[in-house]
């Protein structure tokens, strides 16, 4: 819901027209966010705000349907358990024990716990493991990688990274192909050597770039995966 009231917000952002216009939500149908399962609760809220907004014929973006959407939200035990920002030892085995953001930046017992067994007795004024919870926070939990696409004249510039080896040439392609790239989600690396859409959709050029197949890529429709386990790769 935040997401939609700042788009709608930069339609207008300098006020070059004085009117008001409408904004059109296009629902994805076959939008694949079975791997994104924070932003398929979100949308499943905000489709449900929007009903009751139009149902009642609320403002969209008014308080008490603001209001209805984040009571949903953050109502969801998922979302709820997930916003100290939980971290687990199996997963980072620097830490002393499972543990949360909030935690490290509060009264961060696990520090203390650690510095009571390492014998510390030092006086800290300041008992929160700031270097720690900054290398364990990531905005997007799943790193977007730019893919270069067989988009007009991307399908030339890939052609011609494939071959280039002098490396101004190759710095100066990758200037001009930046327009012809797009973000996708590789949500588990490790698939890309393995079966599924990864190993087939994507290669690597000489130069470090990843380029995406022709046949996985519709001018009118864009990157398009199909296929089972294709659908591996979310914009």
């Amino acid at each position: 819901m935040e997401n939609l009231a700042q788009v709608a917000g930069r339609c207008n952002r300098h006020g070059e027209d004085s009117r008001p216009h409408p904004v059109y939500l296009i629902d994805c149908g076959e939008e694949d966010l079975a791997k994104l399962t924070e932003i398929a609760k979100a949308g499943v809220c905000c489709n449900g705000a929007l009903r009751t907004a139009n149902e009642k014929g609320l403002d969209p973006l008014g308080p008490e349907v603001v209001e209805l959407y984040y009571n949903n939200r953050y109502g969801d035990s998922w979302i709820r358990d997930r916003m100290p920002y939980p971290v687990s030892r199996e997963n980072h085995p620097s830490l002393p024990e499972n543990t949360n953001l909030l935690e490290l930046l509060s009264f961060n017992n696990p520090g203390r716990r650690g510095a009571e067994h390492r014998k510390d007795s030092r006086i800290r004024p300041l008992a929160q493991s700031f270097a720690t919870a900054g290398e364990l926070f990531e905005a997007i939990e799943s790193p977007a990688a730019p893919v270069l696409v067989p988009y007009g004249a991307g399908k030339a510039l890939i052609a011609r990274l494939e071959r280039e080896t002098d490396p101004k040439t190759v710095m100066a392609l990758l200037r001009r192909a930046q327009q012809y790239s797009v973000n996708l989600f590789l949500q588990q690396k490790g698939e890309a050597g393995g079966q599924g859409g990864l190993a087939g959709a994507l290669r690597l050029l000489p130069c470090g770039a990843l380029a995406l197949d022709e046949r996985c890529y519709n001018e009118v429709s864009g990157v398009s995966l199909r296929g089972g386990s294709m659908e591996t790769l979310l914009l």
